[in-house]
């Protein structure tokens, strides 16, 4: 079992982040995190993810670009911006 809640949760999508050069959706970034065996319980996570993104571009310089998929469905892919890393 998997405890991926609260700070640490925080602290794997800002590493996660950092760790790369290219802008990621909520679902890369859950699936980078850890790849969990139930459907239900990797929705459950990309929920998480998407709250504690949330909580990060409050307080850290994220980018968040979107992606037109067909005329009324966006994605949005997040990026840290690395000239104004807070360390």
């Amino acid at each position: 079992m998997h405890r991926l809640y609260g700070t640490y949760l925080l602290y794997l999508v800002e590493e996660t982040l950092r760790k790369t050069e290219t802008p990621l959706s909520i679902k890369e970034i859950s699936e980078r995190i850890v790849r969990l065996d139930s459907p239900r319980e990797q929705y459950n996570l990309q929920e998480r993810v998407r709250r504690a993104l949330g909580v990060l571009e409050a307080h850290q310089p994220i980018i968040k670009q979107m992606h037109r998929i067909s005329t009324n469905v966006y994605s949005f892919k997040y990026q840290i911006h690395q000239h104004e890393q807070l360390y």
